[in-house]
Order: structure tokens, then C-alpha cells, then sequence
């Protein structure tokens, strides 16, 4: 079995997919871009390095003879001036800047020239299928009628943003979007609405895929850090597009929710 080849950002998302390929006997290997991760242990052949160093990665990943690849966690945009970039780097940097902007294209133009060097990338979806909740109630507390038809309007709005590839959630408090997510991510949303909310447990993170990205490429992905962002700012839960968004780590997430009344609601 040829190994597969994680390109790792920031956040615990890589080591969970670590964790579960070591489980199922696959081999892997790591290409990490994530600060956090300098002293992880992956147990697997790995090489810390810069995104501008393209060609390292691509002999790194021939080296050992990966044709898929996952990617997963978050990824910084480095400034010009940070990039450490390689010839290889250089040619991929000055063709996409002409591609147009938005996390959705640049990711695209990606997988395009992984795909030329003969690297298929792979949805993490497929590895962990697991971490996908469906509809309904996640949680054992459920939200009022009500509250299901605010939900509902805070998914149609992102679905309208989607083609603007703006964010992959909001805030709606009441039935009122507090706000949208920018690039401060997931977290920073929570903590910025915050000082905006009239009401205490009112509040929903909503969180989707855009319809127009290719989910193998940035999925949705929730933790329990955010669950405890949500309680800590007064929230009522959290809303998704059901098989959408993947949890890390379900059941302590089911656990926390149930034991600190979060809801945790599935459309």
C-alpha cells in the first residue's frame, strides 16, 4: 500500500487524521507548515518546511512515492516578504498571481498542480467519515421552533454568499446576523459578536460549506476549542449543514455539549 502524504497546517485537524490512518495500519507521511506542530510526534517520516519551498516538498513526497495526498488545518497567508521560496516555489508563486483571488481559486490551483506532478488530492471526509454529524440534534438539548427558523435563514444567507467565497459561518442572534466570518476564522467571529448580543443564550454560530468550494480542499472543520469559545461568550449553540462539517474528537465534543447545555443542531 503506496503511503499518503499529509500537508499539515495549524491546528489539531492533522494529527487527528495521523491518528486515525495509524489505526487503520496505512502508511503516511508529513509535510508540516504548522508552528504548533515543530515538536509533534507523528510517527511517521515528516519534514517541517515553508510554502514556499515547493520544490523540497514535491521530492520529499516522491521520495517516498505518494500519489494522493490530504490536506488539513489551517493555513496562514504568509506575507511576500516571509516567503523562504525555491525554484519550483518561484514558478507556482508567479502563476498564481494570475489567478483571481479567494482562498476557493488559490486552493484550486493547487490541487491542479499537485495533480500535474501526478498527486492526487484526497478528501479527508473519506478517511474520517465518522467525524460527519447529520441532522438533528447532536447534543441532548434541542433548539425551540423558533429558533430552527433563524438557523435556517442564517444557512440560506451563507448559501447567498457562496459565490463571493467569503467565510464558511456567522453569527444570528434572534433572527438578526450579527456577523460574518472574515479572515479572523472561526473563533475570532465568536469573540468579536460577542459584545454585539442583546440577550444571554440566545446566539448561534452557523456554520457551512460554501456550495461553490471543493470541500477536499478546506473543509468545515469544528473543536472543541470553539464549543468552549461559544459557552465562555454566552452563546446557545451550534448550527450546521448536516454531513458537511467535520468534529474533531465527536464524542468528548457530545460529552462537553450535553454536560454544559450547548445545543448542537444539524439542518
Amino acid at each position: 500500500m503506496k503511503a499518503l502524504g499529509i500537508i499539515a497546517g495549524e491546528g489539531a485537524f492533522p494529527l487527528l487524521l495521523a491518528r486515525r490512518l495509524q489505526e487503520e495500519g496505512r502508511p503516511f507521511v508529513v509535510l508540516s507548515y504548522g508552528q504548533d506542530h515543530q515538536e509533534a510526534t507523528w510517527s511517521a517520516p515528516h519534514l517541517s518546511l515553508s510554502l514556499g519551498q515547493v520544490g523540497k516538498a514535491l521530492a520529499f513526497l516522491r521520495q517516498h512515492h505518494v500519489t494522493q495526498v490530504v490536506m488539513a488545518g489551517a493555513f496562514q497567508r504568509p506575507s511576500l516578504s516571509s516567503l523562504r521560496v525555491d525554484w519550483q516555489g518561484s514558478r507556482w508563486l508567479g502563476a498564481l498571481m494570475k489567478q483571481p483571488k479567494g482562498d476557493d481559486h488559490w486552493l484550486r490551483f493547487l490541487a491542479t498542480q499537485l495533480a500535474k506532478e501526478g498527486m492526487e488530492v484526497v478528501s479527508p471526509q473519506s478517511i474520517l467519515p465518522h467525524t460527519l454529524p447529520g441532522a438533528g440534534a447532536f447534543s441532548d438539548h434541542v433548539p425551540t421552533r423558533e429558533d430552527q427558523g433563524h438557523i435556517r435563514k442564517g444557512l440560506d444567507v451563507l448559501d447567498a454568499l457562496s459565490p463571493f467565497d467569503v467565510g464558511q459561518a456567522l453569527v444570528t442572534e434572534l433572527g438578526w446576523v450579527v456577523g460574518i466570518e472574515a479572515a479572523e476564522g472561526t473563533d475570532g467571529l465568536i469573540q468579536r459578536t460577542q459584545p454585539l448580543m442583546r440577550e444571554h443564550k440566545k446566539a448561534f454560530l452557523i456554520k457551512s460549506a460554501k456550495k461553490t468550494q471543493d470541500v477536499r480542499l478546506d473543509p468545515p472543520v469544528v473543536g472543541i476549542q470553539t464549543l468552549r469559545f461559544l459557552l465562555d461568550c454566552g452563546f446557545a449553540g451550534l448550527a450546521f449543514r448536516a454531513k458537511q462539517i467535520i468534529f474533531l474528537e465527536p464524542a468528548p465534543m457530545k460529552a462537553f455539549a450535553d454536560r454544559e447545555g450547548l445545543i448542537m443542531w444539524g439542518v
